[in-house]
Formats: structure tokens, C-alpha cells, sequence
């Protein structure tokens, strides 16, 4: 999830970068990526029954988390293939490594904390290991294994057909969304790499047509991410006000992309990555992977009342998950060094 790209850093604790360097989009992606991610995981999850109104609302806004890192990383699979992509086994090494070792960590982290919310300890450790389940949320390891296995043959796509192949990919992604394909077990429905293969299939479109987006862009940047804004506000608002479940599918479906684009108009006006942006960009594996040993000890010392939302609870586990997952980071970075504990702890 990293891009091996350096940068120039100005005076004012800001990193000034070309396209050349590092793409500036990209790590305002995966910054605000895990930031949501960590966020979903502080409130309840979809499963409650006793959720309020912030929770729900704050479940749909933030779909965006999952697909954000998988067009990130659709995106710099595409510049990778173009400059020459790294052996298959080098990617497959750099993503499960740091992932067994984290699922270990998690089997004994229940020995503490039993039934996580987002842990399923009732399955054997070897099929935790194999199914992305020592903790709930590293089914993204498993889809994106097998996008990682997809990528060389993606690579063959004709430029010319990649266009429908990616519409393809997003009515399937829709028709799940919506449910229109129903999955009668939630565990692999999140698992099928089909669900989140249109994302990203955009961020490898997204790569081949930067330099027109950026150019039809231009100076108006901003106008863009004004309107943006408002497309996902009314959406938003259409959210909260709608109980099917195919329309509420088709609408966390317009506003996962529309997020997405608000993302990319914002960081193309703003033209630069602050310095705590771009670090949060490059730990961000191993902040995903690390973040609920840090949020569930918090959720559990403060109790939800049920039906309400407790912002005190919930910013202070984001507060420990980011903050808990990136000091990690830094510690292993300053104990084996940048490499070794990339390929160690993501």
C-alpha cells in the first residue's frame, strides 16, 4: 500500500511533491481511508439493533474506507505495471507477512478481551489464518490477495476495453450493494472479491486518465470540490430518509464514489501532503491491521448506552486506534528500521 516516490520538503513542515515524486491524491486517499476506517470500527456495527441515528448515519458515509485503499492500490498497481511491475511473490511477501503476524498477535489478544466485536473466535486459528478472520476486519487481506493474483491479468486488458470491463465491474459492485445478489452468509459476502473488484478497477482506469482529469480540472479544482460536497450532503441527507433496501444500496453506492471524487478534486486544488499526511499514508497497512488492539481496550472501559451516541467513547477510540497504530509504526521503524519493519509489521 506504500509508493516507493520521494518528495521535496519546504520550510513550512509541508511536503511540496510533483506527479513525478509521489501522487499527491493518492496519500490524501489512503490518510483519510484509515482515518474512517478506524472510525467505523469505534461505533457499533451493522449488526446492533439498538443503533442511533448518528450510528447509522455514520455507517453509510463512511463506505467509502475500503474502497478508497483498494482504488489506491488499483491506482499504483497500474503505475507499477507500467514501470515494471515487482515479482508476484515480492507483493504476495510485503501483504501477508505483516498479516500473519498481526492475526497471531490477535489470537492471544483474546485471551484478554474474548469476543471483540469484530473478532470471530469460533473458527479454528489455521482458518482464521486462511479466511482473513483472526479479527473480522482483515477480510480486506483475503479480497486483496486475490486482486493481487488478478492484477498481472488486468495488466493484459487492451487500454481500449479496460473502460467496460471497469463499468462491468461497478454494476456487479451496484448489484450487491443493492443487494439485487444476495448472499445468505454475511462472512463470505464481504469476502468476494467481486464486491470489491470495481474499485479497484477504477484506480487502475483512474491512473491510465490522470493527466486528462488533472488538465480538465485545471484551476477550478476547487468548483469541483464544491459541488462534490454537495452531491455527497444531499446524498447524505437522502440516506437517512429512505428504508429500502435497494435504494439504500444504490445510494451508499453513488456516495461511495462520490466521497471518492470529493477526495480527489479536494486534494488536486490543495496541491500538497502535509507531512503528518503522507506518514499516515505510508503506515497506513500497518495501522489498519493494528488499530483494534488499541480501540477495543477503550470500548470496553466505557459503556454505550444503547440507542444513543456517545462521541466522548467514540473519539477517544479513533483517538487510541490512529494514534495507538501509528506510534507503533514509528516504533518499529526506529527500532528495525524503515524496510524491516515494513516487511514485518506492514
Amino acid at each position: 500500500m506504500r509508493h516507493e516516490l520521494g518528495g521535496e520538503t519546504g520550510g513550512s513542515g509541508v511536503s511540496v511533491v510533483t506527479a513525478a515524486e509521489r501522487y499527491v491524491e493518492i496519500d490524501w486517499l489512503k490518510a483519510i481511508s484509515v482515518a474512517a476506517v478506524v472510525w467505523i470500527h469505534c461505533i457499533p456495527n451493522f449488526f446492533a439493533t439498538d443503533l442511533s441515528w448518528l450510528d447509522q448515519w455514520f455507517q453509510h458515509v463512511t463506505r467509502f474506507a475500503v474502497p478508497g485503499f483498494l482504488l489506491a492500490s488499483g491506482f499504483l498497481y497500474a503505475a507499477s505495471a507500467r514501470a515494471g511491475a515487482p515479482p508476484l511473490v515480492r507483493r504476495l511477501r510485503r501483504l501477508l507477512v505483516p498479516y500473519i503476524v498481526f492475526s497471531l498477535v490477535a489470537v492471544a489478544f483474546r485471551l484478554f478481551y474474548p469476543v471483540p466485536a469484530y473478532a470471530l473466535p469460533e473458527r479454528p486459528v489455521w482458518e482464521q489464518l486462511l479466511t482473513g478472520s483472526a479479527m473480522g476486519t482483515y477480510y480486506y487481506v483475503f479480497v486483496f490477495f486475490w486482486l493481487i493474483l488478478l492484477a498481472p491479468l488486468v495488466a493484459r486488458i487492451p487500454r481500449r476495453r479496460l473502460g467496460l470491463v471497469v463499468l462491468l465491474a461497478l454494476c456487479l459492485q451496484w448489484a450487491i450493494e443493492s443487494q439485487v445478489i444476495f448472499y445468505a452468509f454475511p462472512f463470505w459476502s464481504i469476502r468476494d472479491p467481486a464486491r470489491w473488484m470495481g474499485s479497484f478497477l477504477v484506480g487502475w482506469w483512474l491512473f491510465g486518465q490522470r493527466d486528462r482529469i488533472l488538465a480538465a480540472l485545471g484551476d477550478r479544482a476547487l468548483a469541483w470540490s464544491g459541488a462534490a460536497l454537495v452531491v455527497c450532503g444531499g446524498l447524505a441527507f437522502a440516506l437517512t430518509h429512505t428504508w429500502s433496501v435497494a435504494v439504500l444500496g444504490t445510494l451508499e453506492f453513488m456516495q461511495i464514489y462520490a466521497t471518492l471524487a470529493l477526495i480527489g478534486c479536494a486534494a488536486s486544488a490543495i496541491g500538497r501532503v502535509p507531512l503528518a499526511v503522507r506518514w499516515v499514508s505510508d503506515a497506513s497497512y500497518s495501522i489498519y491491521l493494528s488499530q483494534l488492539f488499541f480501540v477495543e481496550p477503550v470500548l470496553a472501559e466505557i459503556e454505550r448506552v444503547p440507542g444513543e451516541f456517545n462521541w466522548l467513547r467514540a473519539l477517544a477510540a479513533w483517538t487510541a486506534g490512529l494514534g495507538g497504530g501509528g506510534a507503533l509504526a514509528g516504533a518499529a521503524r526506529a527500532l528495525f528500521g524503515e524496510r524491516r519493519a515494513r516487511a514485518l509489521l506492514g
